[in-house]
């Protein structure tokens, strides 16, 4: 058990929100599902321990992926998306990270062609547990 699995424990009412925005709102058992979903993903496509860079804005395209990349033990590296090409090249170069999750616009400022992106769509599923998820990673390794 780590923070993640306590945090989406079952006692927590399924259908109490989680999220509440202009954007996005979703309830304890949406967020469940779909972490669990992307949790599904990674045991499938990526070793235990794999670093993962995270680049989007504060939404559920950051909070998903966050927590199931906890719950999954793998390492998740969190950056600010405002992030300038030479600090992520650094980054990059300490981390040894070779996936990315990152907006399209980060993908479009960045230059991302050297690493494995994760993309947007299977993150942003409702309910992913049942995917077949192997069209959904850009493989470069």
């Amino acid at each position: 058990m780590n923070a993640v699995d306590f945090f989406l424990d079952h006692r927590v009412a399924a259908d109490h929100p989680f999220l509440l925005g202009s954007n996005d709102a979703c309830s304890y058992g949406d967020l469940k599902r779909r972490v669990a979903g992307f949790r599904k993903y990674l045991d499938v496509h990526l070793p235990e321990n794999e670093k993962i860079i995270l680049l989007t804005a504060n939404s559920m395209f950051f909070i998903v992926p966050y927590l199931a990349i906890m719950q999954s033990r793998r390492v998740v590296i969190p950056l600010n998306p405002a992030i300038d090409e030479e600090t992520f090249k650094e980054i990059v170069a300490q981390t040894q990270a070779r996936y990315v999750i990152a907006s399209r616009l980060v993908r479009n400022r960045l230059n991302l062609s050297d690493f494995n992106l994760i993309d947007e769509s299977i993150v942003t599923q409702t309910d992913a547990t049942d995917q077949d998820f192997s069209d959904y990673v850009h493989a470069k390794y």
